[in-house]
């Protein structure tokens, strides 16, 4: 990933929350939506390895993001 990540939620999980969090456990982002797909900008974080965690519906989906 470089600067965009496009996330798609199936349309019946939505409302969802997204967060994002460094290699510290820091978080550097969260955003909220209510749409299928949720564009984040990932401009103002340095290249390296992150954390995300995704709710919607009451089901958390966890993974890793590599921004170069």
């Amino acid at each position: 990933v470089k600067d965009r990540v496009t996330i798609s939620i199936p349309q019946n999980y939505a409302p969802t929350k997204i967060q994002l969090y460094n290699n510290l456990g820091q978080r550097v982002l969260e955003q909220n939506g209510n749409t299928q797909l949720q564009d984040i900008s990932l401009q103002s974080l340095p290249g390296g390895i992150y954390l995300y965690k995704i709710t919607a519906s009451k089901k958390i989906k966890t993974g890793k993001l590599i921004k170069q």
